[in-house]
């Protein structure tokens, strides 16, 4: 499906890239994507969701077409998911529904805590920040000698292939500059090294965990583990889905996520 808008705005001093799908709806689900994703991450699943709302897809930093003008600048999820509430507060709607994928949800766990009342439910496909081995492949990246080498592309390379088994050629430089900008931020990125993990349960909304059964990054068997932090939490797994429920399901995840909206109107 393809978007009616692109725009900017400004979040966290990023000049952030946002796609609309359904534009003019003042009830809304904002969608934020995993490492090596952008705005685009979400547009097959976009096709089945409800036609009275409005679907900001949203480039995380250094993601799609977002950019910061400081070279310096790095991540932290404090400050990322304040720009972010602000960014949500100001477009006025009656209701907010989430969408994360793996790192986006770092992002939006840290947004629950800060904000509980702001969004109403959330969905979590194969969410980042919960599984120690997780922050070991962003942490190793903020010590040395690995600070240093991280600089050259040729010691990056096998790690994002490692990661990316399907990256392309064209979206190497990219790929690359975004894993040594995330891994130079940590801890900043990291709900467990901030201890921040206990204080999921302040969220006062509906979180849904859906997993994909062929998940070789993060086990759907942590799903128990995942969904103890939270007050209210179901678990969905998905049979024939790996780490990206929404490309490898589309039609299901998305009549999903629509079927939980329109219940909850």
């Amino acid at each position: 499906m393809k978007p009616d808008n692109q725009f900017f705005a400004e979040i966290d001093g990023f000049n952030t890239e946002v796609l609309t799908y359904n534009s003019g709806f003042d009830e809304i689900l904002i969608g934020l994507h995993g490492f090596a994703g952008s705005a685009r991450t979400f547009r097959r699943m976009a096709t089945y969701l409800p036609k009275e709302l409005t679907f900001y897809s949203v480039s995380l930093p250094w993601h799609g077409e977002t950019e910061c003008e400081s070279d310096s600048k790095l991540l932290s999820l404090e400050s990322y998911a304040d720009g972010l509430a602000k960014w949500i507060t100001s477009l006025k709607p009656k209701k907010v529904h989430l969408v994360a994928h793996s790192f986006g949800a770092r992002i939006a766990s840290m947004l629950a805590i800060r904000y509980p009342d702001l969004v109403f439910q959330m969905f979590y496909l194969a969410p980042g920040g919960f599984y120690p081995w997780e922050d070991f492949m962003f942490r190793f990246m903020g010590t040395q000698p690995f600070r240093y080498l991280g600089k050259f592309d040729f010691f990056l390379r096998p790690y994002a292939k490692f990661m990316i088994p399907g990256m392309k050629p064209d979206k190497e430089k990219v790929i690359l500059s975004s894993l040594r900008k995330i891994g130079w931020s940590f801890p900043g990125v990291s709900l467990r090294k901030n201890n921040q993990l206990k204080h999921l349960n302040k969220y006062s909304g509906k979180l849904w965990l859906l997993m994909g059964r062929k998940d070789h990054l993060l086990p759907p068997s942590y799903s128990k583990t995942i969904s103890g932090y939270w007050t209210n939490c179901e678990i969905m797994i998905f049979e024939k889905s790996g780490h990206l429920p929404m490309a490898d399901n589309p039609k299901q995840v998305g009549m999903f996520i629509s079927d939980k909206i329109e219940a909850s109107s």
